[in-house]
């Protein structure tokens, strides 16, 4: 029924919801059924066909919006009190119906993906429509005490009979993203610029990953949003995972370090120059990917939060990029350690002349060794490449790996020594001062220092000390004879371990029998049965008999890195050595320590 155009039919239609009213909430239950019931058969009316969805979403929703603008033009909206909310009730009974139809036409055959899209697209944006033409009626109902769901919401009335069936749409957007990374990863250069100081294929996922994002959003919120999510996640583990798997795998030995170590081929000069290209090549690259990495992670933290603002308040909390920043975060600091491998063999060229030949030639301590000077130079050579190409981000954390590998290995080769004279270990304390000196300086070898924060500076200077001073106890235990040795150890080494000191006191020339009592007597002061320990250590860290480094494999140059002692402990540490080295004769009042 249409209420005639005058006022008197107007009138008289209000007095009867007046007296509706009046008689109870089931009266007037059934007068606003039966005029919701009427709207829907002109709905069935207007469209009795069975249609598929093309164009059919369109057609309905612009019925319904004729229809809402009809109950105010024809005069409904004064007939009907606000409070009764005929009007969106009505809306949303002919949405439910919609969505029946709509979960029959899904479910009885195949659709296509992009028709499916463009209807679900069309439909949240009827219900956004909806819900911001009924606000003012949800606020006046609600200032009046009225219940909060007084007036129905529609976000998600239709378009959540969708979530179902949009396995396909996920399908889609994985593939997409899949080749979308296999297309950038052939196409990728692994050069960047000034300009544009991470690779191309990054920023170019991260645009498409967001263009997803928003188209999906488009669509839903909900359940398939989240698995979409999962696909973000899964294809940012794996463009981290094609970086990791690009960072060389073993340094490029060019120059002395060539010929000394690699022992493969004969190398003429011009192999000699592209060796070197490649290393200036390679090093490039990983200073490359590790800026990517940086901006990787920054930007997935940032791609969270947008997920977590369109995502629906139930899946919030479920939302968790961590694992994937986490894995960017674990491929620059593989990156670092790739970069200092490829500087390593030059440590290994310089500490060839730490060997007992040429150490215990020498009859007095004098100046820093040759080798010193030389590592300097090499040192300086390799940081004016890099460090102009290294980000902030990644220069505290190089040069932290730098110092504890440069130690180790010094130490590595002082332990391949046999026999070292006094005057010898006495001359490796001197240059173990002077490696101090230059890894402190490193830094700002240029005058300019690359460690901008002064905490961060701070804690590479404690790991530069904290090395040196364990590598320079150990020296001094070296000073020691055969009847102060152990104690000396116990109370100054920072590790006390077995295999420890049997280098120790191999490097001193002691016979097998004297080392095995020896160990016997370090074993009966901790308090334990004695028990040998002749695990050697890793492979990769090991220089052979002639000096050479061992390179190869994963993992080479990977050392483990001993953290910063307590103040308290290092400082009863030196009073104790201090103590005992008063015990001992013919040590040089102006020896140096640290």
């Amino acid at each position: 029924p249409v209420p005639k155009d005058s006022d008197r039919g107007l009138l008289r239609l209000q007095s009867a919801c007046r007296v509706a009213e009046e008689l109870g909430d089931p009266v007037r239950d059934e007068l606003v059924g039966l005029y919701i019931n009427s709207r829907l058969d002109d709905f069935d009316a207007a469209f009795d066909d069975d249609p598929t969805l093309a164009s059919w979403a369109q057609k309905r929703y612009a019925w319904i919006r004729r229809d809402v603008q009809y109950f105010s033009e024809r005069g409904w909206a004064g007939v009907f009190p606000d409070a009764w909310t005929v009007c969106p009730r009505m809306c949303r009974a002919v949405m439910e119906a919609m969505r029946a139809k709509i979960v029959r036409t899904l479910t009885r055959s195949k659709v296509d993906v992009d028709l499916m899209l463009l209807t679900l697209q069309s439909t949240v944006e009827f219900e956004g429509e909806m819900d911001k033409t009924f606000e003012g009626l949800r606020r006046a109902n609600e200032d009046d005490g009225a219940p909060e769901d007084s007036v129905p919401r529609f976000e998600g009335l239709v378009s959540a009979c969708f979530e179902p069936h949009m396995g396909a749409f996920l399908e889609s957007e994985d593939k997409a993203l899949t080749e979308l990374i296999d297309s950038l990863m052939m196409d990728e250069t692994w050069t960047v610029d000034a300009a544009s100081p991470v690779l191309k294929s990054s920023q170019e996922l991260f645009l498409q990953i967001k263009k997803s994002i928003l188209r999906s959003s488009k669509f839903t919120r909900g359940s398939t949003f989240f698995k979409m999510h999962e696909v973000y996640k899964k294809h940012l583990r794996r463009y981290a995972s094609l970086l990791g798997k690009r960072l060389p795998q073993k340094p490029i030995l060019f120059g002395y370090a060539a010929q000394q170590f690699d022992k493969t081929a004969t190398l003429t000069a011009a192999d000699m120059a592209a060796r070197k290209e490649g290393w200036h090549r390679e090093v490039a690259v990983v200073c490359a990917i590790l800026g990517t990495c940086q901006y990787c992670a920054e930007t997935t933290e940032q791609l969270c939060d947008t997920i977590k603002n369109k995502a629906q308040a139930q899946f919030v909390e479920q939302i968790d990029l961590g694992q994937e920043k986490d894995e960017f975060f674990a491929v620059a600091s593989n990156g670092v350690r790739t970069i200092v491998r490829f500087i390593e063999p030059r440590f290994d060229v310089c500490f060839l002349a730490v060997n007992a030949k040429s150490l215990n030639a020498l009859t007095s301590v004098g100046d820093v060794s040759k080798y010193t000077e030389t590592l300097e130079m090499l040192l300086d050579n390799c940081l004016t490449f890099i460090l102009p190409l290294l980000t902030d981000a990644h220069e505290r954390y190089f040069f932290e790996r730098l110092a504890s590998v440069a130690f180790f290995r010094y130490q590595t080769a002082i332990f391949n020594c046999r026999g070292l004279s006094i005057t010898a270990i006495q001359q490796l304390l001197l240059d173990c001062n002077e490696l101090h000196t230059l890894l402190s300086k490193a830094p700002s070898l240029k005058g300019k220092s690359s460690i901008k924060s002064n905490v961060a500076r701070g804690m590479y200077q404690t790991i530069v000390d904290t090395e040196s001073r364990k590598l320079s106890m150990l020296l001094k235990v070296l000073l020691c004879d055969k009847s102060t040795i152990i104690e000396t150890y116990l109370a100054v080494a920072p590790s006390n371990s077995s295999h420890e000191l049997r280098r120790l006191l191999e490097v001193k020339g002691f016979s097998t029998a004297v080392i095995t009592d020896l160990m016997i007597a370090y074993s009966n002061k901790l308090g334990d049965a004695y028990r040998a320990d002749p695990t050697p250590p890793p492979a990769h860290l090991a220089l052979s008999p002639a000096g050479g480094a061992v390179y190869g494999g994963e993992g080479a140059g990977a050392v483990a890195v001993s953290g910063p002692k307590a103040q308290r402990v290092e400082e009863v540490a030196m009073e104790q050595v201090f103590s005992f080295f008063s015990k001992i004769q013919n040590i040089p009042s102006n020896l140096p320590h640290l």
